[in-house]
């Protein structure tokens, strides 16, 4: 297996944990030489990745980690594809100060988790996959809101206020 991680991490210093969205398959590079003239500024094909018919099956994975020791706390893996599918299978990380980290999936489901142990707190589909990209939080008239790009969307969330005691 192959373990490739290009979605943004995030780091919760409160929690001392990094999470990070990895993408596990099983993959052949094949070289080929590039096209000559190579010019500048535009794309040069030098091989690809080539799929094992068969192989087993990939996945994406939200991975809670202590970066201290390595050790990984939690993680939550989503759903499989067949090895021959070539899908960018999920999206970045984004954690916030109150303990929750949000991240997508392929099939397009924004979720929450809780950042101590990893367990499912909501999701919501979006729409479209969620690829590459973190969701990103800002505040707004005294709320928290969650905001997420999917598809030709933005999808955004106001998190509950915290309630007086």
């Amino acid at each position: 297996m192959l373990f490739r991680s290009f979605m943004p991490p995030s780091f919760d210093p409160t929690r001392g944990t990094f999470f990070v969205t990895a993408r596990e398959t099983c993959v052949d590079w094949t070289y080929s030489k590039p096209p000559e003239p190579i010019q500048m500024g535009e794309r040069t094909p030098s091989g690809g990745a080539k799929h094992f018919v068969d192989g087993p099956p990939q996945y994406s994975v939200l991975r809670a980690i202590d970066p201290a020791t390595g050790n990984m706390k939690w993680e939550h893996r989503f759903r499989s594809y067949p090895s021959e599918a070539n899908l960018d299978l999920s999206g970045g990380v984004m954690t916030t100060a109150s303990g929750l980290t949000f991240s997508g999936d392929n099939e397009g489901y924004l979720y929450a988790f809780d950042s101590t142990n990893g367990k499912e707190l909501w999701r919501f589909q979006t729409g479209a996959p969620v690829w590459g990209i973190a969701p990103v939080t800002y505040m707004l008239d005294g709320a928290q809101w969650i905001a997420i790009p999917t598809g030709s969307s933005l999808t955004t969330f106001a998190l509950p206020r915290a309630r007086p005691r």
